[in-house]
């Protein structure tokens, strides 16, 4: 949930820094180098023009990343990620325990909201890694579920 990221970089400045920064500057890198694939994780409400800083940075980062044209570029939108953390976030305990319970009813366009694990997360990542053919440049949460446990 994002307003956990701001509770661990409140400067607004440095988060842009670090959330917009870095993958853009090491997409740009990867392309110098001839890296023929960049993955980068994103966030399912990410959006150049919207309204929330959260959503628009990670927007603003997504176009970047595509505009440096890496051949196989895949950005992953996950959802609320799941399981064990090493911090306290006592919103995100809370948040995913409401999850956890009305999880079961979101079907249809509501699908796209389950939580996911970063295990999934990660095998969707090798997978899509060893991907040569790219068909989708955006993965959603859905995809990112299907690729993960297909694998």
């Amino acid at each position: 949930m994002y307003w956990n990221n701001y509770k661990k970089t409140p400067d607004k400045i440095l988060y842009k820094e670090i959330d917009y920064g870095i993958p853009v500057t090491a997409a740009k890198l990867s392309k110098e180098s001839n890296i023929a694939t960049f993955l980068v994780i994103s966030a399912i409400g990410a959006n150049k023009n919207s309204t929330v800083f959260y959503n628009r940075t990670k927007g603003e980062m997504e176009y970047d990343v595509i505009q440096q044209n890496v051949t196989n570029t895949f950005i992953l939108r996950p959802s609320l990620i799941g399981g064990e953390r090493n911090e306290h976030r006592l919103l995100e305990k809370i948040g995913l325990v409401i999850f956890k319970v009305i999880e079961p009813l979101f079907i249809w366009k509501l699908n796209k909201y389950k939580t996911i694990k970063a295990e999934t997360i990660a095998q969707a990542m090798i997978y899509l890694a060893n991907t040569t053919s790219q068909s989708e440049v955006i993965i959603t949460s859905e995809h990112i579920h299907i690729v993960g446990n297909d694998t």
